[in-house]
C-alpha cells in the first residue's frame, strides 16, 4: 500500500489490487502451466508452486458462519441467504413503522405525553424536536422499539438539558411472526411509551431507509450469529429463530413493492 492508501501490486506495480488479485500475475501462471517440464525456469516453477499453495489454502478454508470448507464468511452464500431473509421482514417492518407514524402525526412539533401510568420515564408533556429513524431496525424491535424521538418538556422549553428521549408502542395490529416478543414483555416501550397528544403532519422517513439493509448486515456480525442457531429440519426447536415478522400475506410489502 502507498503513503496516500492506496494499493499498489508489487507484481505489475499498478495501483488498485494486489499481488493476489494481479491480472498480470495469473497470466503468467497460465502461461507457465502451459510450459512442458524442461521448458520451465525457476521463475515458472515458484510460480506455479506459489499458486497451488494458494489454491490449496483457499479450498480447506473453513467458513466462520456455516463451517464448510472452501469459503469463508464473506463469501458464504447460506449467510447470504439467512441475511436476505431477515432483510425481507426488515423492509415489511419499517414500511409498517413507517405507516404508523404517519397515521399518528408524529413528527417534529408534535405533543407526546406518556402513554399510562407504566410510562413513568416517557416525558409528561413535551414537544418533539428530532426522530432518529437510523436507529430503527427489526433485529432491534423484535424485543423493544428503541427510544428513537427527542422532546423538550413544555414546562422547561428553553433548559437544552432538560430535553428527554421516547419510543412508542408496537400496535397489536402489526403482522408480526411467531418469536417477536409479546406485549406484556415489552418492558422498554412500557416504560419509555408515548402518546401523540397534539399531532402534526407525520413525518416521512429518509430517502432510501425502508429498503436499506445495513442494519441487518450489521446485526448478523455484531451477534456473531452462526448458521447452528438457525433452525432447520434437524433442528426445530426454534432457538436462534428469526421469525419475527409475517411475509406469507404482508400489504405493506405488496404496497412499496
Amino acid at each position: 500500500m502507498s503513503w496516500n492508501g492506496t494499493v499498489r501490486c508489487s507484481e505489475c506495480y499498478n495501483t488498485g489490487h494486489n499481488k493476489n488479485g494481479c491480472p498480470r500475475r495469473k497470466e503468467r501462471y497460465e502461461a507457465a502451466l502451459a510450459m512442458s517440464e524442461e521448458e520451465r525456469g525457476y521463475g515458472e516453477r515458484r510460480l506455479i508452486e506459489q499458486m497451488e499453495r494458494k489454491q490449496q489454502r483457499s479450498s480447506t478454508r473453513k467458513c466462520a458462519y456455516c463451517s464448510n470448507e472452501g469459503h469463508n464468511r464473506r463469501t458464504c452464500e447460506t449467510l447470504k441467504a439467512h441475511i436476505g431473509h431477515v432483510h425481507k421482514q426488515e423492509v415489511a417492518f419499517r414500511a409498517a413503522f413507517a405507516k404508523h407514524v404517519k397515521e399518528i402525526g408524529l413528527g417534529v412539533g408534535a405533543l407526546v405525553s406518556q402513554a399510562d401510568e407504566h410510562s413513568r420515564y416517557a416525558p409528561r408533556l413535551a414537544m418533539v424536536t428530532k426522530l432518529q429513524w437510523e436507529g430503527i431496525s427489526i433485529c432491534s424491535a423484535q424485543n423493544n422499539i428503541d427510544r428513537f424521538g427527542f422532546a423538550q418538556p413544555v414546562a422547561n422549553m428553553n433548559n437544552p438539558n432538560a430535553a428527554q428521549t421516547f419510543t412508542i408502542r408496537a400496535p397489536e395490529h402489526w403482522n408480526t411472526g411467531e418469536n417477536w416478543k409479546a406485549t406484556d414483555y415489552r418492558y422498554h416501550e412500557q416504560t419509555y411509551g408515548v402518546k401523540v397528544s397534539s399531532p402534526v403532519p407525520g413525518e416521512e422517513p429518509p430517502p432510501g431507509w425502508i429498503d436499506d439493509d445495513s442494519a441487518v448486515k450489521a446485526w448478523f456480525k455484531e451477534s456473531e450469529r452462526q448458521a447452528y442457531m438457525w433452525p432447520t429440519e434437524d433442528n426445530q426447536n426454534g432457538y436462534g429463530s428469526c421469525e419475527w415478522w409475517n411475509l406469507e400475506d404482508n400489504q405493506e410489502v405488496k404496497e412499496i413493492a
